[in-house]
């Protein structure tokens, strides 16, 4: 029984981690709402804007992330606090998030569904900035739930998977 859980894990990490990615069961349309959030979002974080930005997130969302603590969870302060750990708390600690030239690109969803009112999405991502370390560069699927809530698509958890941090 655990070789075969094993097996399935190393399938499902495989079909996670491959470039071929999966063929969408969604439509444009839907895959263009589910993204709204997503890219307002990495539009945030490219600008490294200090607040984050309302109506993005679901009340009991929950971030796992590459930093520490590396788990975050709502009600939306744990959000909130994410955002806070990643762009800074202080004014002095968001200068220097700023000079680090955060840059997050994102593709289209590799694989998206839709279940009711619960969506599942898997988004390549790459994620640049410079420390004093020197230049970095994160190679990610970003897998993201999402709840239909008030009609919106709101995020209710998101993980940076890495694949590659160089």
């Amino acid at each position: 029984m655990m070789r075969l859980n094993l097996l399935a894990f190393a399938a499902l990490a495989i079909m996670v981690t491959s470039s071929a990615g999966f063929a969408a069961d969604i439509s444009a349309a839907d895959k263009a709402a589910l993204m709204a959030p997503v890219t307002k979002l990495t539009a945030a974080l490219n600008a490294s804007q200090p607040d984050l930005p309302s109506g993005l997130f679901t009340s009991d969302a929950i971030v796992i992330d590459a930093f520490g603590p590396y788990r975050w969870v709502g009600p939306s302060s744990g959000i909130v606090q994410w955002y806070a750990d990643l762009m800074g708390a202080t004014p002095e600690d968001h200068a220097k998030v700023v000079a680090q030239k955060l840059h997050l690109v994102i593709k289209a969803p590799q694989y998206a569904r839709i279940t009711g009112d619960d969506a599942y999405l898997i988004v390549p991502g790459t994620f640049t900035f410079n420390d004093e370390t020197g230049a970095h560069k994160q190679v990610a699927r970003w897998v993201i739930t999402e709840k239909k809530v008030n009609g919106s698509w709101l995020i209710s958890a998101h993980v940076w998977g890495l694949i590659e941090d160089k």
